[in-house]
């Protein structure tokens, strides 16, 4: 049978987990919460688990990606992560309404090109309804989509 830190070593290899989805997964196997702890407590003193890392490396990718900070932490929490500490990154990342504006408008841009030959309200309502569901905050959403709106005028 394999070790635990084997088995959380080879979830490892295909993606980055938080503390949580190893956690998680090592219960799976029906091991007791002593194992489980040690088990995490080695990956994080070989450094394979590193929350603050997985926090920023996520946050930088789905921003990236086009996506608003709500949803990000929205679903970096979903993940297990403590707010304190998704706190703590975000403030070291600097993040703020530049980045999002930014992203947001990036994002519309693409957007706007597969809504060819659409105009008015409803294509202002499809826009709107898409950063929502980006998790951009309405302040915003209306600031990018105003702008677009007088572009496109």
């Amino acid at each position: 049978m394999i070790s635990p830190f084997d088995f959380a070593c080879k979830i490892l290899k295909y993606s980055a987990k938080t503390e949580k989805e190893i956690t998680d997964r090592l219960r799976t196997r029906k091991l007791d919460e002593t194992e489980i702890k040690q088990t995490v407590e080695k990956l994080k003193k070989y450094n394979f688990l590193n929350d603050t890392r997985y926090i920023t490396e996520y946050i930088e990718s789905k921003l990236e990606s086009g996506y608003g900070l709500e949803l990000i932490k929205e679903k970096l929490l979903e993940k297990g992560i403590e707010e304190t500490l998704l706190k703590q990154v975000a403030k070291e990342l600097n993040l703020g309404e530049e980045q999002e504006l930014a992203s947001a408008s990036k994002v519309l841009e693409k957007k706007l090109k597969t809504t060819k030959g659409q105009t008015g309200e409803k294509l202002k309502a499809k826009l709107e309804n898409f950063l929502q569901s980006r998790g951009f905050p309405e302040h915003i959403i209306e600031t990018v989509v105003a702008d677009s709106s007088a572009k496109l005028k």
